[in-house]
């Protein structure tokens, strides 16, 4: 599928989302250390299986983002997003240091690490090796990345503003 076209698709999903009755995703919410009040990250994950839950790895980023964007109250960035949608694969060692560099420089939220306790809610964060990835969103204010990653799509969001 040609770029355009997928930019076109994610466009056409955020104008058309309706907030569905379930999900399939995990997320952990990352705040700055230096100060644990602002909370201006996020990775989701979404295991992988036989019977679809997404239609597509774009699928799973426009249900995170609106997740993401409703969590930090960035008001119509959802809605208006569609400009600002310009998917590009990257280098998936690129995609690598955008998530690691999260993890180091913030701190998960106490639900995330309570869920790490128990198996059917585990999430690995650390062991992991990224293939194709790609840059959905990069604005002054917000970077969003999306790739799959062993039998996961993961997602990440930053807010650049805080």
């Amino acid at each position: 599928m040609a770029l355009h076209d997928v930019d076109n698709e994610i466009r056409q999903m955020l104008a058309n989302f309706s907030i569905p009755s379930k999900d399939e995703l995990t997320v952990c919410q990352l705040h700055q250390k230096e100060n644990p009040s602002i909370w201006n990250a996020a990775i989701f994950f979404h295991e992988v299986t036989d019977v679809p839950f997404y239609k597509n790895i774009f699928h799973f980023w426009v249900r995170a983002f609106f997740f993401y964007s409703e969590d930090h109250h960035l008001g119509s960035l959802f809605a208006n997003a569609g400009p600002f949608i310009k998917h590009e694969e990257i280098d998936n060692k690129d995609f690598e240091i955008q998530y690691f560099k999260l993890l180091a420089e913030r701190n998960t939220d106490d639900h995330f690490l309570e869920g790490q306790q128990f198996n059917e809610s585990r999430v690995e964060i650390y062991d992991r090796s990224f293939q194709r990835s790609y840059k959905i969103i990069d604005i002054p204010n917000l970077k969003s990345f999306v790739s799959y990653s062993d039998n996961d799509y993961v997602a990440l969001f930053k807010n650049t503003v805080f």
